[in-house]
């Protein structure tokens, strides 16, 4: 499977919760998503998963206990997409972001990293496993809108479209990652 497609893209959200149980609870009934259990491969306890009409798009987990050392709360992740997430960790810490997780093999799923930008969003950076037989390019999560809120607008629309494949504009039809509005996806393959 090629990743090299899926740049800058969505492609998996996560809702790190200090009450996975209750989160799954909640959402179901909210959204009329489905959940999934199924062991965690990287341990403690299972994984559950979001599907919208039959199609996974989120996980749910505990929140990790460094997180919760940093008084994190119960959030929502966004999975952007790389064909090389050593070499996009290294782009974006050159341009001010700071790593809460080092590039990380996940087994049989891919390789991921955990950054926050310049101004303190966090959002994480992965590249899939290869999957057997499936010359199929990775689904994009199927969320129609993307917003970084952030204090400082200038400074993310200097720095975030360098690793994400995105490009400042004030109006787009090709949103996809917005930051309030002013930064936008650029259209780099056609809709086909």
């Amino acid at each position: 499977m090629s990743t090299d497609n899926c740049r800058g893209d969505f492609l998996w959200y996560e809702l790190m919760s200090k009450d996975p149980n209750g989160s799954v609870a909640f959402y179901p009934g909210v959204t009329g998503w489905t959940t999934t259990a199924m062991p965690n491969p990287m341990g403690g306890g299972d994984y559950l998963m979001f599907a919208n009409e039959g199609a996974p798009f989120a996980g749910c987990m505990k929140l990790p206990p460094e997180a919760e050392a940093m008084q994190a709360p119960s959030h929502w992740m966004g999975y952007i997409g790389t064909p090389d997430v050593d070499a996009t960790v290294a782009q974006a810490t050159a341009l001010g972001a700071s790593v809460y997780m080092p590039p990380t093999d996940i087994p049989s799923v891919g390789r991921m990293a955990v950054l926050a930008d310049p101004q303190g969003g966090t959002f994480s950076v992965f590249c899939p496993a290869p999957r057997e037989g499936d010359p199929q390019p990775q689904p994009k999560a199927p969320i129609a809108w993307h917003e970084l809120m952030t204090s400082d607008i200038e400074a993310a629309g200097r720095s975030t479209p360098r690793f994400s494949a995105g490009r400042r504009s004030t109006t787009s039809t090709w949103a996809r990652w917005a930051c309030t509005a002013c930064l936008a996806r650029a259209p780099s393959r056609s809709a086909a």
